[in-house]
């Protein structure tokens, strides 16, 4: 019936990294050449392959407010790039409404959208537990 959207994404990414504190006295002791040091030390590279998977549900598309659900997520299978670390999957949540509004559309803006959208439900990132940074 068209309610439904779905879309794929694949991505490969080649991903350099050093994951490592210094010390002051590594610092100092490797002083004239830290950058070579940190390289033949500590710097790890991988590859990845991920895909993205997105769906859009149009709840009422003959309603004024024209609301739609949408889920994606992101990374399945996870961006593991071997030594060089990993980027875990996650799953983002999203509410909109597109106001059909007759006169003004066309002449301000093309089509008007109201958003909100929840970041790493399953927060698998681990960047934090505060759900107030995840919604945008």
């Amino acid at each position: 019936d068209g309610k439904l959207k779905a879309g794929l994404g694949a991505k490969f990414f080649y991903l350099k990294s050093i994951d490592h504190t210094f010390t002051a006295s590594e610092i100092v002791e490797n002083s004239d050449n830290l950058s070579d040091y940190a390289k033949d030390k500590y710097l790890k590279d991988g590859t990845a392959f991920s895909f993205d998977v997105g769906l859009i549900y149009d709840i009422n598309p003959d309603s004024f407010w024209n609301p739609e659900v949408a889920i994606a997520v992101l990374n399945v299978g996870d961006l593991d790039f071997g030594e060089a670390g990993k980027v875990p999957m996650s799953v983002n949540l999203g509410f909109s409404l597109r106001p059909k509004l007759k006169g003004i559309k066309g002449k301000f803006f093309k089509e008007p959208t109201i958003a909100v959208d929840v970041v790493d439900v399953t927060k698998n990132n681990g960047v934090d537990s505060d759900w107030g940074k995840r919604i945008r």
